[in-house]
């Protein structure tokens, strides 16, 4: 399994802000609880939090993933079902009137905030989700 903090997926865009692309084809379990303060998400692949507890520990991960948009145009997937998320995943979106807009597939336009989803990706999977306005 991979961990976002292990690969060059993550670009600078001259502020102390990064992109983060998740391309298609790739599947990546993210296992830190705190990766750095995103601008964009666009996830194409599969971005899955990890389910199961700390290494060589009984505690379970609790996520803060922070970005001003989140798109998804593959899967985000927190907690299984049969194998859901034992600690908990906060998304948080930040950003105000100044944040710029992403444009969609299709000219869909997304503002600060927000998680987008095109219709043609697959159904998330989402189970103990908080998703907090900053």
């Amino acid at each position: 399994m991979s961990s976002i903090s292990h690969r060059c997926l993550c670009s600078s865009t001259g502020t102390t802000e990064l992109q983060f692309t998740l391309l298609s084809g790739k599947w990546v379990v993210l296992d830190v609880e705190n990766p750095p303060r995103f601008q964009q998400v666009w996830v194409e692949g599969v971005l899955e939090f990890e389910v199961a507890t700390k290494p060589n520990s009984t505690n379970p991960y609790n996520f803060v993933f922070s970005a001003s948009h989140i798109i998804v145009l593959g899967r985000l997937i927190v907690g299984w079902p049969d194998n859901p998320l034992r600690g908990s995943a906060q998304l948080e979106l930040w950003g105000d009137h100044s944040t710029e807009e992403v444009v969609l597939r299709g000219g869909a336009v997304v503002g600060a905030k927000a998680i987008g989803k095109t219709n043609d990706a697959p159904s998330s999977s989402a189970h103990c989700v908080h998703i907090l306005c900053s």
